[in-house]
């Protein structure tokens, strides 16, 4: 199975307690329990910190878990600086003889499948956690990208959420050009005004603002901004 947190090879008494697997940065919580309807045993992989199930597999007919243990490789770290986080991983002693292997993908890894699943908020708050692999700028595209795809699905106000948060990185005229209609003529102000706090506004956008805020009838604030 996908998963955002571990990638496993499963082989398959009552299954074992959860056990904590130690993280690297992370906290990883490892459960196995029974599904009723195929009668096989269960691994589940919960990422507390990121609040999702890292990974979900069963195991093979006839195989139970017996007993799991969790490891965790230490950072990298060279002049002071992680250059590569540590990695956990688990393994799982099964009836069948068999061992199953959990390792904890890397970070872009991570990312990336929680992108495939439009879990951006997920994969936003991975990618903030490590510095190593996201530059600020590789979050902000993130962001950009959580701001278009709210927009394709109708969420305006939410798209316009993410826009704010890239104020400074990305083109004003990339979002304000698709806000200018009616109906979302407000988030257009929303996001000019937000320019203006910020000290990025140029005369063009003064412009543009006082032209809106005239349209939706908030004179006073128009008169707000000098000509």
């Amino acid at each position: 199975a996908d998963s955002a947190g571990a990638a496993g090879a499963a082989g398959g008494g009552p299954p074992p307690s959860p056990s904590a697997v130690p993280g690297s940065g992370a906290s990883y919580t490892l459960v196995t329990t029974s599904d009723a309807k195929s009668n096989r045993d269960v691994l589940d992989v919960y990422d507390g910190t990121n609040r999702l199930v890292g990974f979900h597999a069963l195991l093979s007919p006839g195989h139970r878990a017996l007993r799991c243990a969790g490891v965790a490789s230490r950072p990298v770290v060279e002049d002071g600086d992680v250059v590569r986080g540590g990695r956990s991983s688990a393994v799982v002693l099964t009836s069948g003889g068999s061992i199953v292997t959990l390792t904890e993908r890397a970070t872009p890894d991570k990312v990336d499948l929680l992108l495939q699943k439009n879990l951006y908020a997920a994969a936003i708050s991975l990618a903030y956690s490590d510095p190593q692999s996201y530059r600020p700028r590789d979050v902000v595209d993130l962001y950009r990208r959580h701001a278009e795809h709210l927009y394709r699905r109708g969420d305006y106000a939410g798209s316009m959420d993410r826009y704010v948060l890239t104020i400074g990185s990305l083109e004003p005229s990339h979002v304000v050009f698709r806000f200018l209609d009616a109906p979302r003529v407000r988030l257009a102000a929303r996001y000019l005004t937000a320019l203006r706090d910020a000290g990025l506004a140029a005369p063009v956008h003064d412009e543009l603002l006082r032209t809106i805020l005239l349209k939706i009838g908030d004179g006073e604030a128009a008169a707000g901004i000098a000509p």
